[in-house]
């Protein structure tokens, strides 16, 4: 006798929704959750519409984090790059990661923000965690905070975080606190004058509040961005004193036990310290810039142990007419070195020390770049 399955996918134009909604019980949930969770974030959303036990299933947070898991399971061809264009008013472009890795030409499209805001100042993505993105509206003196996930296109607006008091610049660090289950911001609000004063805060997603945190260590200027590896936020640092230029070495902050550290940077052999921070799958990287002169890429293979930083290569830039801002520099899995230089790109490959110059359309000159991942994970919750 022809069974209820080989009937419906024999006749799929005659079967009814009825069918549809019983077809998660044919197979066990865990065979459902198996397969599904494998699959892209779009489809998951369309199957979310088939009837309440999938929208259940898949909306339930067992599942959100499996998908997490599976689906991205540290695969790049997963993973998208977002760039923002200009220095003062960002323009936010995307594409797909391992695309310029692969491909000779490759085109960027628009974010379509969901976010309104008064007036356009432009986004600058503070960071990305499992497919949340933060983002700053404006640059220098941020007027709004959002936390967005552009899969499922939900997005938080944050309440005022700055001080009541003048400053002059901020800077914000987002990450994940895995023991708490928390998404957290930090926030640096800094008044230059003859002494620097800063004031630290910090956010939950959980307890949707802020709050100060204290710092005993004044005098040092964080660097703009931040890298989170390790369930720690890091930054650079130099001393305020701008005729000393004294480099103050490489500052993490604990989300999960709120505590302040530092990282010990790898001897250089007289040359320039690290200027900029990054990521090489689970490791902590730091890039060594010689403006228009070229790159030192180091990866510390043991988190927290000074002697495991290694000196993956060195990349040597093209020459240009004109100088340019420090590059960014994203790896792949594979050890392949990809950096944003000006207004354009420059694929490594430190194996036979090979050069290639992927065409990236739709672009121009940016200051900034993003890795972000799909997932189903909300902004509005934990």
């Amino acid at each position: 006798m022809e069974s209820e399955v080989e009937r419906f996918h024999r006749h799929p134009k005659r079967e009814k929704l009825t069918k549809c909604v019983e077809f998660p019980s044919i197979f066990p949930e865990e065979l459902i959750t198996e397969i599904i969770s494998r699959l892209p974030v779009k489809s998951l959303l369309k199957f979310m519409s088939v009837s309440k036990s999938w929208l259940s299933l898949i909306s339930s947070p067992e599942f959100i984090n499996t998908h997490l898991t599976v689906y991205n399971n540290n695969d790049q061809r997963h993973h998208r790059l977002m760039l923002g264009f200009s220095m003062h008013c960002y323009k936010l472009r995307e594409c797909s990661f391992s695309s310029l890795f692969c491909n000779p030409v490759i085109e960027l499209s628009d974010f379509n923000y969901p976010m309104k805001v008064e007036y356009d100042e432009g986004f600058s993505p503070v960071g990305s965690i499992n497919g949340l993105i933060c983002l700053v509206h404006g640059y220098h003196s941020p007027k709004h905070l959002f936390l967005w996930n552009p899969s499922i296109r939900k997005y938080k607006k944050f309440s005022n975080s700055r001080p009541k008091f003048r400053y002059d610049a901020c800077m914000y660090g987002f990450g994940y606190d895995e023991l708490h289950d928390d998404y957290k911001i930090v926030g640096i609000f800094c008044i230059y004058g003859r002494s620097l004063h800063i004031d630290f805060k910090i956010y939950s997603l959980k307890g949707d509040s802020w709050r100060m945190i204290p710092y005993s260590h004044g005098g040092m200027c964080f660097s703009r961005r931040s890298v989170f590896v390790n369930g720690k936020l890091h930054w650079t640092t130099h001393s305020f004193d701008q005729s000393v230029c004294k480099g103050g070495g490489i500052v993490s902050f604990s989300l999960a036990y709120e505590n302040w550290g530092k990282v010990e940077e790898p001897c250089y052999g007289g040359k320039e310290s690290i200027s900029d921070l990054g990521v090489f799958g689970n490791d902590f990287c730091g890039f060594s810039h010689h403006l228009a002169i070229g790159v030192d890429v180091w990866v510390m293979k043991d988190y927290g142990i000074k002697e495991s930083w290694t000196k993956m290569c060195t990349i040597t830039y093209p020459k240009l007419e004109r100088d340019i801002y420090f590059p960014s520099v994203f790896l792949s899995n594979n050890g392949d070195v990809l950096v944003g230089y000006g207004s354009m790109f420059i694929l490594y490959n430190p194996k036979d020390d090979s050069f290639k110059y992927p065409k990236v359309i739709n672009y121009s000159e940016w200051q900034i770049g993003e890795i972000y991942i799909e997932s189903l994970i909300s902004p509005l919750s934990t």
